[in-house]
């Protein structure tokens, strides 16, 4: 490849890096839910990044809205600070891998979804062996 064509191609790769737009956050408290679709406050469904904290301070949750509905990573912990549970959204529905972990951060339940409906589901002991998942559909029987 010759000079000119290299620095083209690392031009072209500086200006579109330069132009992303980055995601906005803000907080679960500045937006106002109706039938699974958030909105501002001037009732424009959201786009961005939405978080929460608990009273300490401490994270409780971060997710992801586009169009005003779940599309990307859902993040929960628990007070303590340690992993709760992670889901995959697509377009508001549950789609892909979602993994939840016990208060001590063990591997509880792996759920996989394909377009809102559930495909699979794993349940995990304390020692990390497959079990019989509970009624309940999280932690072994």
């Amino acid at each position: 490849m010759d000079v000119v064509k290299r620095y083209l191609l690392i031009a072209l790769f500086l200006i579109s890096g330069c132009s992303k737009k980055e995601l906005e956050s803000v907080n679960e408290t500045s937006l106002i839910e109706k039938n699974g679709v958030y909105y501002t406050k001037d009732k424009q469904p959201y786009s961005g990044q939405v978080s929460s904290l608990y009273e300490n301070g401490s994270i409780k949750s971060e997710w992801t809205l586009k169009n005003g509905r779940l599309d990307g990573l859902y993040n929960l912990w628990y007070k303590s600070g340690k992993k709760w549970f992670q889901k995959n959204y697509k377009d508001g529905e549950l789609d892909g891998l979602s993994i939840f972990w016990d208060r001590e951060e063990f591997l509880d339940t792996e759920k996989t979804y394909k377009d809102g409906e559930l495909i699979l589901q794993r349940c995990f002991d304390v020692d990390g062996n497959e079990c019989e998942c509970s009624d309940l559909g999280r932690g072994c029987k």
